[in-house]
């Protein structure tokens, strides 16, 4: 054993001792001698155990227990047979432990996490811990494996991998971790032969026309012969042979004409025989090329010929536009990219998937492009797109907050709870249309009224109908109460809603019945026609799955006067009852002639004057948000926006309430206001999404994604001190925001850690304060995993760390836990002892400087050993008082007088020292009062 100091550059304050001792002897205090020498050594010692603490004193001693740390490679690229293989190895190691030893299992891929905590008894039946293993991070594995070992033992880490490392630095962790042992146990590789696409090259921006070359890189172990087939954007270009050498590769080049603008991303996949190629994960490769040219506008109409006249107004303009009807709408964010923007023309929301929606959110918010909803009556509110993640991105709500104005509502839902709504994909129909009724009364009122029924082979109330005011919780918890089961009968659930609705004061009545139609036969007519035509009740039928009876469902509704439909994908169910709900109104689609009002300045409207544009016929009411900008208003009191836009994340979002067709607009398509108007706002729409100003780019190194902008000004120098932000979207649509930072003149960049294959779309936008300076949007694909791609750098990876590591190579389990050659010198530090004694040196100053102990002690001592009582000093008892003074002491004879000492002269009144004397009686008297 040692000793040590962990501060040892505070030792000089040790050399403050002598001058202390010369300023202890010459204090003006007196003491006497064998005091002052006392006090003298107990001043030194405290100061010397302050020091010695302050300078952290150690004591090094060596230990033998071991601590050993497990950290096993659970990547993809180890394969099962790895994982077998390391199983085993930890299995047979922990066997040979001995009862002073202690052990953990770390495991690692993307990501490292603790399989086994340390502990003297371990077993590892197998490895429960699921690391992400689409990355080996090797470093990270050796840092968690390093610090869950104690202080206080040997530390030793066994490292169990192929070294195929794709992120981090393990050479440089093993060079820190510089006080344990490392092991290195190598997992061989246990693959057969493979081929695979090394890489897809291509230049990132060609102009819209022009030619140019697509390279394809493939590689393989062994000689063999193979197929390259090639894709864009998922359509398929051809295919070509190659004749494969192995341990070499081969490339082929084909050239290609740049396709439409936007960015279009090319696939190759590479064939060969059955048998040949042991990962076929890794035999396709992609890379993205961004073609220069005019914007392309998609517009997406359920119905084309509503659309045809906006159509041929852009196309007339010169804006390049797709016209599509929503069974043909690209349903993710990688097929949209290619888009400028999108227009939806009278589009309802149970047309377009919910999927789908959310791509188109992040298509404006994150990838900076534009969208427009055109008006009609199936669009906003009553295209039932309250609560959607288009109407967060639109500059209008669908709904209205002040409800004041509007007649008063009562609606019931008649819900089939029978046993055929027990069974959907997914989730049951019956949850469906419970989420659907919620969703119903988050858009009411609280003076209007909502009843909800169930029926199965009778009906019964689940909530009342009664108005929404002080009732919402309770309604939300009947509604969760519903459970499908029994039979179906429909015309009892009628009937009741029916005669609830007639005694109703409300003045707007309505039924929505949800069911799948397979009910017992009735006279449905005779009861439901009657009450709209006396009673003016309107009757909508939901029909629920593909297996439904649906022309019973649509006589319901016909005779009802209402609407069918069908709904058979389960996401379309509560915008069926958002529609529904808010027709139910008559409020919100209002068709009757208005003036359009221009409201404010905006972009979208230079050269439009008031009265350019005519008297339309109709519009849908929405409520403008807040920060939007509305442009143009109807005549409503209060007047309800016509049109509004603002920006949203990166892009841009503009709402038209009332159509560009035949319906609501004859009287205006055609016209020269007509075509000036909507080319503006085409135009507007398209206008965010040009990367004048600045170069994109994103690649994936080692496991990040690296984003780097280059900005530049008019004049082609470089734009320096902006503000960037960058928005990833992950191939789940997660979004992430980062934000640029500038690394050199005009450049600008950002890193994020790549932890999922497939498309990771960037869209970065460059601000000089409040002005947007430029946008760009561009992509970076993986593939495959990493884990999948051959580098061959295993073995080179494993030598470096069996050299660096104080270990090497380990294959005998049994020398895991043989004892060190040279044991491990543990610190133990002695401060907190060295603290505790300066205390009571401290104590035992100040007893030495205040407290006569000798003298007392001795004085105790003679009175005991003489046979009477203890008489301690004046100077410890404090002032006798009388009583003590006319004491007598008691022996075996009788009590003995104790002799008191002559009285002093007394002083004179008069006299100093008398006056002196009252004073110090009068201040002990008021002392004595107070």
């Amino acid at each position: 054993m040692t000793f040590g100091f962990e501060r040892p550059d505070l030792l000089w304050l040790l050399l403050a001792l002598p001058a202390f001792w010369g300023f202890a002897f010459q204090s003006r205090r007196r003491l006497a001698r064998g005091r002052l020498l006392l006090l003298t050594v107990v001043r030194s010692l405290l100061v010397g155990a302050v020091v010695l603490a302050l300078a952290e004193l150690t004591l090094r001693r060596p230990v033998d227990d071991l601590a050993v740390s497990f950290v096993v490679d659970r990547s993809a690229s180890v394969g099962p047979t790895g994982q077998a293989q390391a199983l085993s190895f930890v299995q047979s190691a922990v066997s040979t432990m001995s009862e002073r030893d202690e052990a953990a299992v770390v495991v690692f891929g993307a990501d490292a996490q603790v399989d086994r905590d340390l502990g003297e008894e371990l077993t590892v039946p197998t490895f429960e811990s699921r690391p992400n293993p689409n990355q080996t991070d090797i470093a990270g594995g050796l840092r968690l494996g390093t610090a869950v070992l104690p202080a206080d033992r040997t530390r030793r880490v066994v490292l169990i991998t192929d070294g195929e490392q794709t992120r981090g630095d393990a050479a440089t962790q093993a060079l820190i971790a510089d006080d344990t042992e490392l092991y290195v146990v190598s997992l061989a590789a246990q693959m057969g032969a493979d081929v695979w696409l090394d890489d897809v090259l291509a230049p990132a921006e060609v102009d819209e026309g022009g030619p140019f070359d697509l390279r394809v890189v493939v590689r393989s172990d062994v000689d063999t012969e193979g197929v390259v087939r090639l894709y864009n954007n998922e359509r398929y270009l051809g295919q070509r042979a190659l004749s494969l050498k192995g341990g070499g590769a081969t490339s082929m080049t084909v050239s290609r004409p740049a396709g439409e603008p936007g960015l279009q991303r090319f696939r190759a996949v590479v064939e060969v025989p059955e048998g040949v190629d042991a990962r076929p994960q890794n035999n396709q490769g992609v890379t993205t090329v961004r073609i220069a040219g005019k914007p392309t506008l998609l517009v997406v109409a359920t119905d084309l010929a509503a659309s045809a006249p906006l159509v041929r107004v852009l196309r007339a303009q010169g804006l390049e536009v797709d016209s599509v009807d929503t069974t043909n709408l690209p349903p993710t964010l990688s097929d949209l990219r290619s888009y400028a923007g999108v227009v939806l023309v009278n589009v309802p929301s149970y047309a377009v998937a919910r999927p789908t929606q959310q791509a188109l959110e992040s298509y404006v918010r994150d990838l900076g492009r534009g969208l427009l909803m055109i008006g009609g009556d199936t669009s906003f509110g009553v295209g039932g797109w309250f609560a959607s993640p288009v109407e967060r991105t639109l500059p209008v709500r669908m709904d209205i907050s002040d409800k004041a104005q509007l007649p008063q509502l009562a609606m019931i839902i008649a819900l089939d709870k029978s046993c055929s709504m027990g069974g959907y994909s997914g989730s049951s129909k019956i949850d469906l249309a419970k989420e659907a009724a919620l969703q119903t009364a988050a858009l009411l009122s609280d003076r209007d009224m909502l009843g909800l029924l169930s029926f199965d082979a009778a009906s019964s109330w689940i909530s009342p109908l009664e108005p929404m005011a002080g009732r919402r919780g309770a309604f939300e918890n009947d509604v969760g109460s519903l459970r499908a089961g029994g039979g179906t009968d429909i015309y009892p659930a009628v009937k009741t809603a029916i005669g609830a609705l007639k005694a109703s004061p409300a003045a707007l009545k309505h039924i929505i019945v949800i069911s799948d139609g397979m009910t017992t036969p009735g006279d449905y007519q005779g009861l439901i026609s009657p009450a709209h035509r006396d009673h003016d009740i309107t009757l909508t039928a939901v029909t629920i799955g593909s297996d439904a009876d649906q022309g019973t469902m649509r006589d319901l509704a016909q005779w009802g006067g209402g609407q069918s439909y069908l709904a058979v994908d389960k996401s379309s169910i509560p915008a069926i009852f958002t529609r529904e709900t808010l027709l139910a109104r008559r409020s919100f689609l209002v068709e009757e002639p208005f003036t359009p009002q221009i409201a404010g300045v905006s972009d979208l409207l230079q050269g439009v004057e008031p009265g350019d544009v005519p008297v339309l016929q109709g519009y849908v009411t929405t409520e403008a948000k807040p920060r939007s900008v509305v442009a143009m208003t109807t005549q409503s009191d209060p007047p309800a926006p016509l049109l509004a836009h603002w920006r949203y994340g990166l892009g841009r979002a503009v709402a038209f309430t009332s159509d560009a067709g035949p319906r609501w607009s004859q009287g205006w398509v055609g016209t020269e206001s007509y075509t000036q108007f909507w080319t503006q706002v085409g135009r507007w729409l398209v206008s965010g999404a040009g990367d004048k100003g600045v170069q994109l780019s994103a690649t994936i190194e080692e496991g990040h994604l690296v984003v780097s902008a280059d900005a530049f000004t008019p004049a082609g120098g470089f734009a320096n001190f902006l503000t960037g932000q960058a928005r990833v979207v992950a191939p789940d649509l997660s979004v992430h925001n980062l934000d640029l930072r500038q690394v050199g003149p005009g450049r600008y960049q950002a890193r994020w850690p790549v932890d999922q294959d497939g498309s990771w779309l960037v869209g970065v936008q460059l601000s000089k304060g409040d002005q947007v300076v430029g946008q760009a949007v561009t992509e970076a694909v993986q593939p495959y995993s990493p884990e999948f791609r051959r580098s061959g750098s295993g073995p080179a990876v494993l030598r470096e760390l069996a050299g660096l590591g104080q270990g090497g190579f380990l294959t005998d389990p049994a020398r895991v836990f043989e004892p060190p050659e040279v044991l491990r010198t543990v610190p133990w530090p002695l401060w907190p002892w060295l603290v505790g004694l300066a205390g009571v040196l401290l104590l035992a100053d100040v007893a030495v400087r205040r407290l006569q102990l000798a003298k007392a002690m001795g004085e105790t001592l003679a009175a005991v050993t003489s046979g009477g009582p203890p008489r301690w000093p004046a100077r410890l008892t404090g002032r006798r008082t009388p009583a003590a003074r006319s004491a007598v002491s008691m022996t075996e004879e009788g009590p003995e007088e104790v002799p008191t000492a002559p009285e002093p002269p007394p002083v004179p009144v008069d006299s100093y020292a008398g006056r002196l004397l009252a004073a110090r009686k009068k201040a002990r008297d008021k002392l004595d009062v107070d």
